[in-house]
């Protein structure tokens, strides 16, 4: 099997009659947002917390009017399709034989392995967490973080006090419960938790995957005054790290040879020198295809598209596809700025 170094034989399931309060609480015991749902024990689909949330949820309730139906892998998946499996937003991957779950594959295994690959080395914090989500106060009315998580569907949501600061945390499990019984005049005060994750903004990405890998959860990400200012979902994490297209202010498409850890460090680097290319290159969108030669090196090609679309062309090689990039980007530098004498 290709994927034996990844997999988990332990694992939540609950057949499909399992009642929706009694699911969230096996999946709080185990510390988990999403589990296999079966029917007379063959594999059903999947319940997922973050996939819930905008349904109208009652007392009694089964999990079969809730199950989702995300990619699964068998014995001939590889590597890929399982870190590819992860765009569905489910934090264990069913593996099947003959239409029963045997095994799932974590969302932490494949993060291991991205971070062996160095995927998140050298990548700025501020590139991939999500910005301006609204915080909870204490005195908000638990309704008003049901609104909230329906928009926004994390797993924790910070919450602060009246000068703005990370005073706690309120999990989803707590929200979806109170989307069952509404109960009247709950505030968020009443819910929080100081079971969560934050890292300031200046903390290396490196450092806080290394805790994530053991810990699923959101990450609140604070300034310097210890105000949240976004946060960082292991979810979009993966988006962000297998993406070979990415859509900030200059649209990047990757091609050829697939390289996870390059294409998060080419978008770190355009991301730094995202105002001289626009204001002054006037750069709307760079394609980039890497090719491997026979000799071993490497082959890289950009082709920039101006806002009016003239294409500006540029090619290196070498063994090293950091050091061609940036041998590609100066040059690309020295033209535009040869442009402007």
């Amino acid at each position: 099997m290709k994927l034996a170094k990844y997999i988990s034989k332990e694992f939540l399931q609950l057949e499909e009659d399992t009642e929706l309060s009694l699911a969230i609480k096996k999946l709080r015991e185990n510390r988990a947002f999403d589990c296999i749902v079966t029917k007379n024990g063959k594999y059903a689909g999947m319940f997922s917390l973050i996939k819930i949330l905008d349904k109208k949820l009652v007392k009694g309730m089964k999990i079969k009017d809730l199950i989702i139906k995300p990619t699964t892998l068998s014995s001939s998946s590889d590597e890929q399709d399982a870190i590819n499996a992860m765009l569905d937003e489910v934090s264990s991957i069913p593996l099947l034989d003959r239409d029963v779950a045997v095994a799932v594959v974590p969302y932490s295994s494949l993060l291991r392995l991205l971070y062996s690959q160095k995927v998140f080395d050298n990548i700025y914090v501020e590139n991939v967490i999500e910005k301006n989500n609204p915080n909870l106060y204490l005195s908000e009315s638990v309704e008003d973080a049901l609104e909230v998580a329906k928009k926004i569907k994390h797993f924790t949501y910070p919450v602060v006090d009246l000068h703005g600061k990370l005073f706690s945390a309120v999990k989803i499990y707590e929200i979806v419960d109170y989307a069952i019984l509404r109960p009247t005049g709950l505030a968020v005060s009443n819910i929080t938790t100081n079971d969560f994750i934050s890292f300031s903004e200046s903390s290396s990405l490196k450092v806080i995957v290394e805790k994530l890998i053991n810990n699923l959860d959101d990450v609140i990400i604070v300034n310097s005054e210890h105000a949240p200012i976004g946060t960082l979902n292991i979810f979009e994490l993966f988006k962000k790290a297998i993406s070979n297209e990415s859509q900030g202010a200059i649209k990047i498409i990757f091609s050829g040879e697939k390289d996870y850890s390059f294409y998060m460090y080419f978008n770190s680097e355009i991301k730094r020198k995202e105002h001289f290319l626009i204001k002054v290159g006037k750069i709307k969108e760079i394609r980039v295809n890497i090719k491997k030669l026979h000799n071993e090196k490497y082959e890289i090609d950009l082709n920039l598209i101006r806002e009016n679309n003239e294409i500006l062309s540029i090619k290196g090689e070498g063994f090293r596809k950091d050091s061609v990039m940036n041998d590609i980007l100066e040059k690309l530098e020295n033209i535009i700025v040869k442009e402007k004498e």
